[in-house]
């Protein structure tokens, strides 16, 4: 939401605004579109959470498209191929994405430019990306929660919040980092990069 305005993303692979006031359509744009012989390869979704910075807005599909649009106007500013249903994190200068496959990305927010991939997590399940300070955040199938440098992606510590599946994008309030497990379970984690400054 920006204002009066509503965003919201479909499983045809569009992304609409819609006015709080009344509900009517200002805008809307197709960012996914399905392709592909079987129902599975034509699924598009917009199933994760989209971002808005600014006067930015940030989506992405499930085998489908990055892309950064204008709140006001709902036209394409970039996109990049990438497939995602786990969402995006976003920091002042990044966007970071967690693929279907468990990479780990890092892009420019202004152009869409690829700054680090990694695949240190491959076919783990990751959930969505979150910036923590100076650092990438993402848990797993086996409830481990992993910290990336955000500049380079290194691997900076992981830690682990029981034995359960994470699902859910970690959570940031204040200093402290939330994460809960699908058993219900609810972890804080203090900044581990600043541990490894001092």
């Amino acid at each position: 939401m920006k204002g009066d305005i509503v965003f919201c993303g479909f499983d045809n692979g569009k992304l609409a605004a819609y006015s709080l006031a009344d509900g009517s359509l200002v805008w809307e744009k197709l960012i996914s579109p399905p392709s592909g012989r079987t129902e599975i390869d034509r699924l598009s979704d917009l199933n994760a959470t989209i971002k808005v910075i600014g006067d930015d807005i940030f989506a992405v599909g499930y085998q489908g498209i990055l892309s950064a649009l204008a709140t006001e106007s709902g036209q394409v500013l970039w996109s990049r191929e990438i497939s995602s249903h786990s969402g995006v994190g976003v920091d002042f200068n990044n966007l970071y994405v967690s693929s279907a496959s468990s990479d780990l990305m890092a892009v420019v927010r202004s152009s869409g430019r690829e700054l680090w991939r990694k695949e240190t997590l491959l076919h783990r399940d990751i959930t969505g990306p979150t910036a923590f300070n100076s650092s990438v955040v993402v848990g797993d199938f086996e409830g481990y929660i992993h910290w990336f440098d955000a500049e380079d992606g290194e691997l900076q510590a992981r830690g682990r919040a029981g034995s359960d599946r994470v699902t859910g994008q970690p959570l940031v309030v204040n200093e402290m980092l939330y994460v809960l497990t699908d058993a219900g379970k609810l972890f804080a984690f203090k900044d581990v990069s600043r541990k490894q400054e001092s």
